[in-house]
């Protein structure tokens, strides 16, 4: 069975991998990951209304946002939540049950088993 949990810090997830490998069976498999910050299309994210005369209709346009190009560092992405930490976990289905209980309980979310 394949478990997969999100958490909030990599040390988190580091400490509930730590604590699976003391845990379930040698065979199984864990690993944490760590995803980059997904970005959309920043750049022409703002919009201003523009109207020549009073009487015409506002009409919408896109600005290019400089600061949506801003390069973001590894600290910045963990304080705001941009950088994902993913822990998996491949176990017997023997095993699921514990293997939940210890993700939960150094603060996993998100859990879903596959």
């Amino acid at each position: 069975m394949k478990i997969t949990a999100h958490f909030d810090s990599p040390d988190s997830a580091d400490f509930a991998a730590g604590a699976l490998r003391n845990v379930l069976s040698p065979l199984s498999a864990i690993e944490t990951k760590n995803l980059p910050y997904k970005r959309s299309a920043d750049s022409m994210n703002v919009f201003a209304a523009y109207n020549t005369v009073s009487t015409t209709p506002t009409y919408s346009m896109p600005l290019y946002n400089p600061t949506g190009n801003r390069f973001i560092s590894s600290r910045e992405q963990d304080m705001i939540g941009g950088t994902e930490h993913i822990l998996q976990v491949i176990c017997r289905n023997e095993e699921a049950h514990i293997a939940s209980q210890i993700i939960i309980n150094h603060g996993g979310r998100n859990i879903s088993k596959i």
